[in-house]
């Protein structure tokens, strides 16, 4: 069996392990690239625009989970002003956070002092209660990544928290500790459910991401072996290229003498 991907990697952890062929393409920068940009854009947006007044400045608990859209948020934040603190599981990304500086805590840590906690990790649960209960009075939570129930509402509603307003996207939920927390568009993907979405011009790409590994499939039929197969540079560049003559843009060339440089052992004129 042979099968493209899914379009996020929550749904590729479900099926890398089956016995299948699959040209992993979500992992190609043409699509991680613009995605991360144009989603953290929207989620900014949506939060600025419509959900919560007077954030211009504002603390950020922040999950981000090796996802390029938490990057992406966090560096959007940041240029509006936002105090940025990053929670992470993994510690080369923690670290990349802190070297690009925002502040690195534990999520149990930076709910108790964030304004807005935004999650992208994409996997439920992300935001549990416990974490729902150290966030102050009046401060706002919502999801960037995706996954059912990343912020934990069902289980807050279980433990007694009770719904006493809505505004549009925005109810209050006042939790069993007695404090009111936002709750932005019922913890759905803001960024789709909220607001505009992705937008054409990062689908067009997604989707010829997505054709090249049909092509892929098609030309390796027969020799692929039951696994994640990451998806060739060349597509990735063909894909990349095509949108760029779209856009009216053009690309410079390696002269051979760069080319001399790169790949000699000695190259001349510039060797001591």
């Amino acid at each position: 069996m042979a099968m493209m991907p899914p379009q996020d990697t929550f749904g590729l952890l479900r099926i890398e392990k089956t016995l299948a062929a699959i040209p992993y393409a979500l992992d190609r920068d043409v699509r991680h690239e613009f995605f991360r940009e144009r989603s953290a854009r929207h989620v900014r947006n949506r939060i600025r625009r419509d959900d919560v007044e007077n954030l211009v400045a504002f603390k950020l608990g922040f999950q981000r989970k090796k996802t390029r859209v938490g990057s992406g948020v966090a560096r959007h934040a940041a240029a509006l002003g936002a105090r940025v603190t990053v929670s992470e599981v993994d510690p080369v990304a923690a670290l990349q956070a802190a070297f690009a500086g925002y502040a690195v805590e534990p999520l149990a840590d930076a709910a108790a002092h964030a304004d807005v906690l935004i999650s992208t990790t994409g996997i439920a649960h992300t935001v549990a209660v416990e974490h729902l209960d150290r966030l102050p009075e009046g401060a706002a939570v919502a999801v960037g990544g995706g996954a059912f129930q990343e912020i934990s509402l069902r289980a807050a509603l279980d433990a007694g928290a009770v719904e006493t307003s809505r505004r549009g996207a925005v109810s209050v939920l006042r939790l069993a500790n007695g404090r009111s927390i936002r709750v932005l568009d019922d913890g759905h993907c803001i960024n789709v459910s909220a607001a505009e979405g992705n937008p054409i011009q990062v689908m067009d790409l997604s989707f010829g991401v997505q054709l090249s590994a049909v092509d892929y499939l098609i030309a390796g039929r027969g020799t692929l072996t039951p696994a994640v197969h990451i998806l060739p540079r060349s597509a990735d560049d063909r894909v990349a290229a095509l949108a760029l003559g779209a856009f009216g843009g053009g690309l410079d060339a390696v002269s051979s003498a760069q080319s001399d440089y790169l790949t000699s052992w000695r190259p001349r004129d510039v060797t001591p």
